[in-house]
C-alpha cells in the first residue's frame, strides 16, 4: 500500500475502517511494507483524539471504535458517494 495516497485525516480514518473491519494490528502491518511503527503512531493517533478506545481484558488489548470514531467513519461512507 502506498502511504502517500492516504495524507492527514484520510489515512487516519482509512486505518479507523480496517480497524473496525476487525484487521489487527499484525495484519494492518503487513499489508502496509511490515511499517509496523508506522501503524502504531496511526493507532497512537487514533487513541489520542478519541476514535478508538483500548478495552483490556485478562490476557487481551482490544480496539473498540468509539461513538466519536463511528461518526468519523460515517462521515467518511457519505464523502465517498
Amino acid at each position: 500500500m502506498n502511504f502517500k495516497r492516504h495524507s492527514g485525516l484520510t489515512a487516519a480514518i482509512y486505518f479507523l475502517k480496517c480497524l473496525s473491519e476487525g484487521q489487527s494490528v499484525k495484519e494492518l502491518s503487513e499489508r502496509f511494507d511490515n511499517d509496523e511503527k508506522c501503524i502504531l503512531r496511526w493507532i497512537d493517533f487514533l487513541k489520542y483524539n478519541r476514535f478508538i478506545e483500548e478495552v483490556t481484558s485478562e490476557q487481551n488489548i482490544k480496539l473498540t471504535i468509539s461513538p466519536i470514531g463511528k461518526m468519523w467513519l460515517r462521515r467518511y461512507e457519505f464523502a465517498l458517494k
